[in-house]
């Protein structure tokens, strides 16, 4: 969200480890289900650990659909940070930009 001011304010953060993450896709109704029927419909990614030490996962072409959302959902923009550690040593960050428009 943005401030009056213009500056960014966090609205919501979590940390989890991955296979924690990626067990949670399959609960019944969450925002991460929704982010991983996308993430797995796009990219190589494991739908279950254990994850493959090197080698190259990918993400291509990630769409948030607005049918995703429930219909009292606000148009918005938003960004998303995420950032990959392993033994707590960051080894990989990205950034998602992106909108929702009704």
């Amino acid at each position: 969200m943005v401030r009056k001011d213009n500056r960014n304010m966090n609205v919501f953060k979590m940390d989890t480890h991955g296979c924690d993450a990626l067990k949670s896709s399959h609960d019944k109704m969450n925002l991460l289900k929704v982010i991983f029927r996308e993430i797995f419909r796009v990219s190589n990614i494991p739908r279950k650990c254990p994850i493959a030490a090197n080698k190259k996962y990918f993400i291509n072409n990630f769409t948030v659909r607005e049918d995703d959302f429930p219909p009292i959902f606000p148009s918005l923009e938003f960004q998303v940070k995420i950032e990959i550690s392993v033994d707590r040593v960051e080894t990989a960050t990205g950034i998602i930009k992106g909108r929702i428009r009704k």
